[in-house]
């Protein structure tokens, strides 16, 4: 869920097997201005299961919902877990401008449902999923920024699952959160530093925590 600076709220979830986007008054009555005069935008993703974990607004305005859809090959084959990204006008109608026909579709792997979207100030933004905690960035059309990690994709084996991130307030550095399973579960946070030096995999170790805390410096023009 995210505020628009006039105000209106926009929530993003899932409505049976598509994505779903809904956008309230300040007053929390659907805005009818939005989507098919119901104040509610489905979309499907082409999957079994599609599903929206964020938000962002863009400076223009426009409207970008990160998640992911799940295939489903055979009833005992693992089950296929995709990135993808769809942008909307204000209006709630998908932006064909924005990478293939208004969406963006990457799979970096089995097993990595998408699960937290943030973005700077100058659009970038950076998808990250819970499978080896892979960090995907983008430009503000949707295209890869292929600066950051290898080819815009940063796989770092963290052993646990990550489930949340967030941008330091000067943008430089991308802040992650994560469970490590185990007989109980443990706190882990990464921080990767967004630095515009060619300096792709280089560890930065930060300190010796019992939480796991460290870094890796990622290049990002």
């Amino acid at each position: 869920m995210v505020l628009q600076p006039d105000g209106k709220i926009i929530a993003a979830g899932q409505s049976q097997s598509d994505i779903v986007v809904a956008r309230y008054t300040d007053k929390g009555a659907l805005d009818t201005s939005f989507g098919n005069h119901s104040g509610i935008a489905i979309t499907d993703l082409g999957g079994n299961a599609d599903q929206a974990i964020g938000v962002v607004i863009q400076n223009s305005g426009k409207i970008v919902i990160g998640g992911h859809k799940q295939i489903y090959p055979n009833a005992s084959g693992p089950i296929i877990e995709i990135y993808a990204m769809v942008r909307y006008q204000t209006d709630g109608t998908i932006d064909p401008t924005f990478g293939t026909f208004g969406k963006t579709i990457l799979s970096p792997g089995l097993s990595n449902q998408a699960v937290a979207l943030v973005k700077n100030s100058s659009d970038q933004m950076f998808l990250l999923g819970n499978g080896a905690s892979t960090i995907t960035a983008y430009q503000r059309d949707g295209a890869l920024n292929t600066d950051f990690g290898l080819g815009g994709i940063v796989k770092e084996p963290l052993d646990a699952l990550a489930f949340a991130a967030t941008l330091s307030p000067d943008e430089q550095s991308l802040y992650v959160a994560a469970l490590k399973p185990g007989v109980q579960f443990d706190f882990l946070a990464a921080k990767f530093q967004i630095v515009p030096e060619p300096s792709t995999l280089a560890l930065l170790l930060l300190a010796a925590l019992p939480l796991g805390m460290g870094a890796r410096r990622h290049r990002v023009r």
